[in-house]
């Protein structure tokens, strides 16, 4: 999961005009949420929650100046913008394995679940963002625009490259 921290999604498509090469299209969001997506479709919610947890606790020790986090870490990570959306991804990880395991194994049941657990870290984040910057408005707009708006066609790619990665591993794992 750490690992994921530091690596920016992409996405390869095809290049028309040029035969058929393949070009990569930087999604400028990073791999967290790839991390909490496949512990939780492949442990459960309990497994996801834990994971997630430990993620958080290891970040926020900062231990050796690591940057466990995408924009770094240590004890007083809570005054980025960024802190609500993290705080999110504990519950997001619950709900997600949750659902994934309490339905039918199905593509479409990995989506369902992943959505509602990107609803939920938005809606953490955003209202930590609230919180945090309620007395100045112009802050509180562009960080709402630069972390949710502006993010979410790449979290919802992240999600569904995720949702097919664990359903063909749970496939092949007959789980």
């Amino acid at each position: 999961m750490i690992g994921f921290t530091q690596m920016e999604a992409a996405i390869y498509l095809p290049a028309w005009d040029q035969g058929l090469k393949l070009h990569r299209h930087i999604l400028n969001a990073r791999l967290q949420l790839a991390g909490l997506f496949l512990t939780a479709y492949l442990g459960g919610g309990t497994a996801g929650l834990l994971s997630q947890g430990g993620y958080l606790a290891f970040g926020l020790l900062g231990w050796n100046n690591l940057r466990i986090f995408g924009g770094g870490g240590g004890i007083n990570y809570w005054q980025e913008p960024t802190f609500g959306y993290l705080l999110g991804f504990l519950p997001a990880a619950y709900l997600a394995g949750s659902v994934a395991f309490s339905r039918p194994r199905s593509l479409e049941n990995f989506i369902w679940s992943g959505t509602l657990a990107l609803v939920v870290v938005h809606l953490m984040g955003m209202g930590y963002l609230v919180l945090r910057f309620w007395q100045q408005l112009p802050l509180l707009g562009s960080y709402c625009f630069k972390y949710t708006i502006a993010l979410l066609p790449a979290h919802f790619a992240i999600l569904c490259s995720c949702s097919l990665v664990a359903y063909s591993m749970r496939l092949l794992l007959l789980y």
